[in-house]
């Protein structure tokens, strides 16, 4: 069955979310969050604490990627699907993709996810799970697509891969349109409100320029190993995280005041970009205010490592994803 849909796909025909079970067998029941959730601020958010879990069926790979797409919330990695859930509803979707997801990044614009593969390509698929377009195989990324971003304003998406190359994509058809190899295995790359393309390997974070990917800024490090990367929504602040998490404004550097117990994993900025949410190796997840200035709440996520996370778009909700097949869901319980 998997096969056959997945068949109509790549014909570009349409495709139907396939219903999932309730239950991943485990005892971990998929329901709506029926309590109100108030916006998440920096008045509140140390009232944040867990209110939902979410399963992948029958699945406990680990989720690699997670983000909030008209009203729905979206997970890939190693469950060898794309999984939907409307989280008001508590209903879910899901459709196979035959191989694990590396990567993904959210076009708004295009009304597209592009999906980064084990094997290096990358594909793009519209939210009824219809392929639009997928790489040449001469032009995948070889050891697998480790890093997507998206730049809207100018239709583009990025892609990092382990084979160090960066490589610029029109976002509406796939057609490549720059790339640059950085020398090092890229595992996060983003976009800075200044077209700056910053991207993050085993050698350090660099800077590239949007349309030609030539080398940019003086600023760039080649000191140590960058996990993750963000950038704050309506400035220039950069989040970096290596051995620890350090905010750059500008040349201005701030490193987070409270130390973290193992290696931050993976970043994101509230959609305020008042918030940072940092998730790690160990599986904490911990925010702080935009600056990295103040440590406003502390939780374990209970998932050994905690690869993913994303705010909703109406800022009402955080998901982390990691180990486990499982998402968290974290919010401020409101007044009813």
């Amino acid at each position: 069955m998997w096969a056959m849909l997945w068949m109509m796909a790549c014909r570009g025909t349409q495709t139907d979310w396939v219903p999932a079970t309730r239950s991943d067998g485990g005892g971990c029941e998929l329901s709506a969050i029926d309590v109100p959730l108030a916006p998440i601020t920096t008045a509140n958010a140390e009232r944040l604490e867990l209110v939902g879990t979410l399963c992948v069926p029958g699945e406990s790979g680990a989720i690699h990627e997670v983000f909030d797409a008209a009203g729905s919330l979206y997970a890939v990695g190693e469950i060898n699907q794309i999984q939907r859930w409307d989280v008001s509803k508590g209903t879910t979707r899901s459709i196979p993709t035959t191989e694990p997801v590396r990567s993904a990044a959210w076009s708004s614009r295009a009304t597209q996810m592009v999906l980064g593969f084990e094997s290096g390509a990358l594909r793009a698929y519209d939210l009824n799970g219809q392929l639009r377009w997928t790489t040449k195989a001469d032009q995948h990324h070889t050891g697998g697509a480790s890093a997507l971003t998206v730049r809207d304003e100018h239709d583009d998406v990025f892609s990092g891969g382990a084979d160090g190359w960066v490589r610029r994509w029109h976002v509406a058809d796939g057609a490549l349109l720059a790339r640059r190899n950085t020398g090092g295995s890229i595992l996060d790359v983003t976009v800075r409100e200044d077209d700056i393309v910053v991207c993050g390997d085993g050698l350090g974070t660099h800077a590239l320029h949007g349309d030609t990917l030539t080398p940019g800024e003086s600023w760039s490090k080649r000191e140590e190993k960058t996990f993750a990367l963000a950038v704050r929504p309506h400035a220039n602040h950069l989040a970096v995280a290596t051995t620890r998490v350090t905010v750059w404004e500008g040349l201005l550097e701030t490193r987070l005041q409270t130390p973290i117990q193992g290696a931050a994993s993976t970043l994101a900025y509230h959609p305020t970009g008042d918030l940072l949410a940092v998730g790690t190796w160990t599986g904490q997840v911990l925010i702080y205010d935009s600056a990295g200035r103040a440590l406003l709440k502390e939780q374990k996520a209970d998932m050994g490592r905690v690869l993913a996370a994303t705010f909703s778009q109406d800022g009402t909700y955080l998901a982390t994803a990691g180990d486990g097949g499982r998402i968290r869901i974290w919010g401020v319980v409101g007044v009813r």
